[in-house]
């Protein structure tokens, strides 16, 4: 019979027991005995200990320290008394409860319905007092139904007043990389035909590439629907207020027809009240005999004599670029 070597720490100076096969075992209390089987005071398998001489098979209770890992007394079974703990349950589902798991999350989604995306906006509308993010937030949490909603007849105008919506929102945002990912996240076939998302698509690449004419161009004849009108008011307006505060960084003096092109406004009477009336706190005057726009000598225009802030540079750059080309 082959024996495990077993070593348990001794815990009494009378406690030996040698046999073939089986290395120092201690046991408090215990005496040598020849063919003594000892049982382990905590949980384990009973140890035997094999003697030269059969003896009286007697039970001590004993403290097991520690045991090396042992052969198995047989390779046909398994050790005594020890059994296999089982396998972890597997955290793989299958394709079943995959597909169930799809199918309720889509039935906890509310369904996307322009009365919905109105209901959205009229809590979240973006303001002077109220930042985009909170609006953002509101459309993006509604994604996963519009990705999962089939485009046909019956769902065009939702899913085009929820994509052209978030597209601007994000602009407004000023977040163009989401912007970007989000428009080639959209089904092909609401991208190649309706006209809101395409516009939305266009007005994104009009702000990546700092074409002012096709921004306010696009922005003021795209085919808007109800939700999606109240962004792109508030967007348009944003945008050119940045551009005035840029204008007056960058510029002393410059004609009303090129301050037209920048602003998106189609006649010079316009663009020099939206410069000198509306927002006089810019400096800028209208020189009738030269027919020039000027910032007004010791003004305290705002956005003069400070350096650009972060994300102004490349607009600046856009401007000169813009400049070069007209």
């Amino acid at each position: 019979m082959q024996h495990a070597n077993t070593r348990l720490s001794k815990s009494h100076p009378d406690a030996d027991f040698d046999g073939p096969g089986a290395d120092k075992l201690a046991c408090a209390g215990a005496s040598r005995n020849p063919g003594t089987r000892i049982q382990p005071a905590t949980a384990g398998p009973e140890i035997p200990v094999v003697a030269a001489t059969p003896g009286v098979e007697a039970r001590f209770e004993c403290t097991w320290y520690s045991a090396l890992v042992a052969a198995p007394l047989s390779t046909s079974s398994p050790p005594p008394n020890v059994t296999t703990s089982p396998p972890p349950p597997s955290t793989i589902h299958n394709q079943d409860d995959h597909e169930r798991t799809s199918s309720n999350m889509g039935s906890k989604i509310p369904p996307l319905t322009t009365t919905l995306l109105s209901s959205l906006l009229a809590d979240t509308a973006p303001s002077a007092a109220s930042p985009p993010e909170s609006l953002v937030a509101a459309l993006a949490s509604l994604e996963p139904r519009a990705g999962i909603t089939t485009v046909d007849a019956s769902t065009t105008d939702a899913l085009s007043a929820y994509y052209s919506s978030y597209i601007l929102a994000l602009l407004l945002a000023n977040d163009l990389s989401e912007a970007r990912h989000l428009a080639h996240r959209i089904d092909s076939s609401l991208l190649a035909s309706d006209a809101a998302v395409q516009a939305a698509t266009s007005v994104l690449a009009a702000v990546r590439s700092k074409d002012y004419v096709a921004f306010h161009d696009t922005m003021q004849s795209a085919p808007w629907g109800d939700v999606a009108t109240v962004i792109a008011s508030r967007l348009l307006q944003t945008h050119r207020t940045q551009t005035l505060h840029l204008l007056t960084t960058a510029y002393t003096s410059l004609p009303p027809t090129l301050a037209a092109r920048y602003l998106g406004t189609t006649d010079e009477p316009r663009t020099i009240a939206m410069l000198v009336d509306d927002n006089p706190s810019l400096g800028w005057s209208f020189d009738a005999d030269s027919g020039v726009l000027r910032v007004t000598a010791g003004s305290d225009a705002v956005g003069r004599g400070r350096p650009a802030k972060e994300g102004e540079i490349g607009r600046l750059a856009g401007l000169g670029g813009f400049l070069s080309d007209s």
